[in-house]
């Protein structure tokens, strides 16, 4: 995934999954790929089974109860965070922005969250709720340390626009 072989690592991630089918690890990973290959909606089921939504009884991100989660998966913000940028492709702004809620508690060191959030909100029409976000992720910023500063800087440029 990290090369960017989206179908090649779909091929192998979806013969582990065969063999692990409830692996919320192997769901994130293969809803990264499959966003990479641009197939949105698989991406999303991927995401929702990787937080242990089931996108079939409904929209996924809307009434999901993050007490309830399995907490040993450890990027349940980052999956998350996946869910929103594909529900953003799909569109569907308004559940996105739910998963970005969702997923701010748990990704507080990382500004793209917040950026998104700011986007989104400013697609919506929420103009306050985006300069809300925008100055969070500015605040955010400032509390890093240093090598993760140098990380975000492009995101901490974002911010202001």
């Amino acid at each position: 995934l990290d090369l960017r072989w989206h179908r090649t690592a779909l091929r192998y991630l979806d013969e582990a999954q065969s063999r692990a089918p409830r692996d919320q690890e192997l769901a994130y990973l293969r809803g990264l790929a499959l966003f990479g290959s641009r197939q949105y909606e698989e991406a999303l089921r991927a995401f929702g089974a990787a937080v242990g939504i089931d996108p079939d009884k409904g929209e996924p991100f809307s009434s999901a109860s993050r007490d309830t989660n399995e907490r040993t998966f450890r990027r349940y913000g980052e999956a998350y965070l996946g869910a929103a940028k594909t529900l953003e492709k799909l569109g569907r702004l308004q559940p996105a922005e739910e998963a970005l809620e969702v997923c701010l508690p748990f990704n507080s060191s990382t500004l793209e969250p917040l950026i998104m959030l700011a986007r989104i909100r400013a697609e919506r029409g929420n103009e306050k709720g985006a300069a809300e976000a925008r100055t969070l992720a500015r605040k955010t910023w400032r509390e890093l340390p240093g090598f993760m500063r140098r990380r975000q800087f492009g995101l901490w440029l974002r911010s202001f626009f």
